[in-house]
């Protein structure tokens, strides 16, 4: 089964690149750290003070938004480099804005392309749902599951491109991912179902005081870069032709 390979590549791209992993990702993921804690610690500020939040508030909030796209397009950056171009890589992360900026803003567009098509599927349930028929709903929401979750495999797996100088666009990627739906639905349950048994694994750690907080931490981290490994392994064999070793 092609999912479990790419699925199985992905995690060895991680488990076996832990030094380089943690060099591309630490700094930035302590800043997502840090920003994600401020940003809890200020809305349950105003919660608890029950005003109204400021304008200045909305634009910190929004400032704050980017900041943490930017972290995190960094990381991805990064790593996608590392993997595709074997890009040596330090603790201080490199800041290619151009690479970042192109990278988010394909992210942007995958997202969109995803949320028009869930809307589309969106409709005729909304039209089940006021007829009342349950079994055509629960039909039509894991047809919404086979739709639009190899969909976004096959549009993510153009991310890497923007990441490397003259990387391939997202008609590239989905020509390159033509006829593999059934792959990318197995690899979305595989990944999903991964991540179920390492979350659960996390909260039973998360009982012991002092670990809870690493563990959830540790979680998150191997969990983006998993994720990322995933949309790296996808191109790599997709559109540059590698092998699945």
């Amino acid at each position: 089964m092609k999912g479990w390979l790419i699925f199985k590549h992905a995690l060895r791209q991680v488990t076996g690149n832990l030094g380089p992993a943690l060099r591309v990702s630490l700094l930035p993921f302590v800043g997502m750290i840090l920003l994600s804690a401020v940003v809890v610690l200020a809305l349950m500020a105003i919660a608890y003070s029950g005003t109204e939040p400021t304008a200045l508030a909305v634009f910190a909030a929004v400032i704050a938004v980017l900041a943490y796209m930017l972290m995190l397009g960094t990381i991805a950056v990064n790593w996608h480099r590392f993997v595709l171009l074997n890009e040596p890589i330090g603790w201080l992360p490199s800041l290619r804005f151009n690479r970042i900026g192109a990278y988010l803003w394909r992210y942007v567009l995958v997202f969109l392309l995803c949320a028009l098509a869930g809307v589309g599927l969106a409709i005729p349930a909304g039209l089940l749902s006021s007829a009342g028929s349950a079994l055509a709903i629960g039909l039509f929401v894991v047809l919404m599951v086979v739709i639009l979750m190899p969909l976004f495999l096959r549009l993510s797996a153009s991310l890497p491109g923007a990441a490397v100088d003259g990387g391939q666009g997202i008609q590239a990627s989905w020509a390159a991912t033509a006829g593999e739906t059934v792959t990318f639905l197995a690899l979305s349950l595989i990944f999903l179902v991964f991540l179920l048994l390492t979350g659960i694994a996390a909260q039973v750690v998360g009982m012991i005081p002092v670990l809870g907080l690493l563990a959830q931490i540790a979680f998150n981290w191997f969990s983006t870069m998993l994720g990322l490994s995933v949309l790296t392994t996808i191109y790599g064999h997709y559109v540059e032709k590698r092998p699945l070793l």
